[in-house]
């Protein structure tokens, strides 16, 4: 893997502007120090979202919780829907 450039913002922490976006999750108890969590939504090995996965909205319903969001390209190549039962 090779090097990527990265900047930073004044007040704010490097992040690199080459990467694949994927879908995360987080967790903090203070607002301020956070631990990531596994997400359980990758990219797929081919297809619309093989690059990136990204841009989530997630709806609770009585029953379920439904996620929407787009695939490689910032959507163009499509958009996503998953599910998980509460």
């Amino acid at each position: 893997m090779g090097r990527t450039r990265g900047s930073r913002s004044p007040g704010r922490s490097y992040r690199t502007r080459d990467t694949e976006y994927r879908i995360g999750y987080a967790e903090s108890a203070d607002g301020e120090t956070w631990e990531r969590k596994p997400s359980g939504l990758d990219v797929s090995a081919d297809g619309w979202d093989a690059e990136m996965v990204e841009y989530a909205l997630v709806l609770k319903e009585p029953e379920r919780y439904v996620m929407l969001y787009t695939g490689s390209r910032s959507g163009r190549t499509g958009t996503g829907i998953g599910t998980c039962q509460t």
